[in-house]
Formats: structure tokens, C-alpha cells, sequence
């Protein structure tokens, strides 16, 4: 029926990659200040202004897993703006795997914004300590969501407080 379906995944990656060096999101820091009161309204932007901080967690996390050349790549590709034939140029590398590059990049994040770690990662402690940190922010905010009476989807919750169990158990066999 739809010839064109968007991957609102990719969407979430590049934006959250954009986001990390152009900001456009301009939140004041003292948001959890106001969020004591209760309000849910006020409650939902101290959420998005930590999914900002989380994005940008999950986007220089995936930064210091990559080679030398695959950095300046990534800020040449979206720092700077520069197209894929002039990086080929510069750091002397095919644009296919300039495209590889990036579409395995857009993939690691992608799979951390949804606080999964890839199979290529389980043994990359650095990837799973962060993951762990990440679900950490991410649960006690939900959880403190729930004691001010915001209304919050416990499922939602639990399948978190799950994941970052099976985690902390990956990271303990892996020690």
C-alpha cells in the first residue's frame, strides 16, 4: 500500500547527531528545579531535556569507539557539513566506505536511543557501563515521575529496569 516508509530510527539517529553539534534544543539547566512542584507539563520538559543529554551521551559514546580516521570522518560528515567526496578526498577513503561508515555509525546509535546494545558490542564494556548509566538517569527520572504522581507508563519502566539488569549481568560476566 505505502511505497515509502520512513525509518523513523534513522530519523532519530541523525537528529540526534545534528543535535550534538548544531543545538537547537535551548532548555534552562535548573528544569529539575521546577519540576518539583509537581506539574506534568513542566515534568515532560525536564524529559526531553534529558533525552537531549542522553542523546548526546549515546552520540560521544559511539565517538570514542571509533578508529582515528572514522572520527575525523564523523566531524568532518557532521561538524562541518562536508560532503562525502570531499572527505573521500581528504582522508584519501573511498566514498562507499565513507557510506558504510555512516550507515554502521547511524546504527550503533540508533540501537542505543532505544537502549539496546548490538551483538558486535557485548564485548565492548565501555558501550555497556555507558548503556547502564544512560538506563540509570533514565529510570530514577521515571521513577520520580511516578512519586510526584505524573502519570507513567509502568511497563514501559519495567522492561527498562530489565534491560539494565541483563546488562549490569553481561558486564559482571565480562569482568
Amino acid at each position: 500500500m505505502f511505497k515509502y516508509k520512513p525509518n523513523i530510527s534513522n530519523y532519530l539517529a541523525e537528529y540526534a547527531i545534528k543535535e550534538r553539534f548544531h543545538p537547537t534544543t535551548t532548555l534552562p539547566k535548573d528544569v529539575q528545579l521546577y519540576c518539583m512542584a509537581g506539574r506534568s507539563n513542566i515534568y515532560r520538559t525536564f524529559l526531553m531535556y534529558q533525552r537531549h543529554i542522553i542523546n548526546n551521551m549515546v552520540v560521544d559514546t559511539i565517538c570514542r569507539c571509533l578508529t582515528d580516521t572514522q572520527i575525523k570522518f564523523f566531524l568532518y560528515k557532521y561538524k562541518d557539513n562536508q560532503t562525502f567526496t570531499w572527505i573521500s578526498t581528504k582522508l584519501d577513503v573511498s566514498t562507499s566506505s565513507l557510506f558504510i561508515w555512516n550507515r554502521d555509525i547511524q546504527r550503533d546509535i540508533q540501537n542505543m536511543l532505544f537502549y539496546n546494545i548490538s551483538v558486535s558490542d557485548i564485548f565492548v564494556p565501555q558501550k555497556i557501563i555507558n548503556m547502564i548509566h544512560i538506563l540509570d538517569a533514565r529510570i530514577d527520572a521515571l521513577e520520580w515521575g511516578i512519586q510526584v504522581g505524573v502519570e507513567i507508563n509502568r511497563k514501559w519502566l519495567q522492561n527498562l529496569i530489565d534491560k539494565r539488569s541483563c546488562y549490569r549481568q553481561l558486564l559482571s560476566k565480562l569482568a
